[in-house]
């Protein structure tokens, strides 16, 4: 089957984004996805433009350059947003923000400046596969999901789909879930300047994930 794409910029990053139906039949599957068995699902022609080098690895932030980063942070966010807007399948959309903010929150020190905000956004993270858990799809199987280019990303681990009568819901309680820790980082963000400029410009791309939910 061709694949059609198309090609927008959105969330801060460039992104190629293939039309495909999240239920489609995974390579090397035959017939209709198996629901009990995790799988592997590329989204071929997905280039995510990460705004940062540490951004494409596991590399932990750079604790001692704040405005680095909080640029790096801000750059995988929105790099996030756009990787999980390309699975054409809302059913995925919050476990994938639950992964992709995992990963975030681990690269940010437990210590010192940007230790709280690592555990606001662990956090969310936590509450996020929490929803995603409660109503899984029996339809749709859990999926490592990959993009291809020259930054490629892959997912941690399976993504769980929700149940399609359950999503409506799973996405307003994650959008809740979005909007208090945006706020617990505005309200973290007084003790100075410095802290106060970088906690306010997470917290505005955090901000921006609600848009995803409210429109997937």
């Amino acid at each position: 089957m061709p694949i059609r794409m198309r090609i927008i910029v959105r969330w801060g990053a460039i992104v190629a984004l293939p039309v495909l139906s999240a239920c489609a039949v995974a390579p090397g599957q035959v017939g209709a996805p198996d629901t009990n068995t995790s799988t592997s699902y590329t989204l071929p022609g997905l280039f995510v433009a990460f705004g940062t080098s540490s951004s494409q690895s596991d590399q932990k932030y750079d604790a001692a350059n704040p405005a680095a980063l909080t640029a790096a942070v801000v750059a995988d966010f929105g790099a996030a947003i756009a990787f999980c807007d390309a699975i054409d399948g809302a059913e995925y959309t919050v476990d994938c923000l639950s992964e992709r903010l995992d990963v975030i929150a681990e690269k940010l020190p437990e210590t010192g400046e940007f230790a709280e905000m690592r555990g606001i956004i662990a956090d969310a993270s936590q509450q996020l596969g929490a929803i995603a858990g409660q109503n899984p799809s029996t339809t749709l199987p859990a999926r490592v999901i990959s993009s291809t280019g020259t930054a490629p990303v892959s997912t941690t681990r399976p993504l769980r789909p929700v149940a399609a009568e359950s999503l409506a819901a799973n996405l307003a309680a994650a959008d809740a879930v979005i909007a208090q820790a945006q706020v617990t980082l505005l309200r973290s963000s007084s003790d100075s300047q410095e802290r106060a400029i970088s906690y306010q410009q997470v917290a505005a791309i955090v901000g921006r994930s609600r848009t995803l939910l409210r429109s997937a």
